[in-house]
């Protein structure tokens, strides 16, 4: 289906731009909103481009989505969001050199088959 397009592109932008987020926001470090804390967070976080760069790819996939929904139903395109679930966990994976356990991966799976009947139907 021709919708298909723009609605996984929306979900992979979309996953692209969360990685992005954390690893702008490891560089940051843990946020302090305490004793005066917080406008020094606040610049780090403005100052860091990894962060605008993942605000802007946020944005694309919102388009990338908003094209999607104007071809087809909610009920169909929405599960596809889930897929976020499996790009993020090979991404962290990948990029980030997160574990991955057990649970994890027997959760993704169920999620992909689920996407599959949806999908199918």
């Amino acid at each position: 289906m021709q919708a298909l397009a723009p609605i996984l592109g929306s979900v992979a932008v979309g996953a692209v731009g969360q990685l992005l987020l954390k690893a702008a926001m490891t560089k940051v470090g843990p946020l302090g909103l305490r004793n005066g804390q917080a406008g020094s967070t606040a610049i780090a976080i403005v100052l860091n481009p990894g962060v605008w760069v993942g605000f802007g790819l946020y944005g694309l996939s919102m388009l990338l989505w908003l094209a999607g929904l104007s071809q087809v139903e909610l009920g169909y395109a929405f599960p596809f969001l889930s897929l976020s679930y499996v790009f993020i966990l090979i991404g962290a994976r990948v990029w980030l050199g997160e574990a991955i356990g057990g649970a994890r991966l027997i959760g993704v799976t169920a999620i992909c088959l689920g996407v599959s009947l949806v999908a199918a139907g």
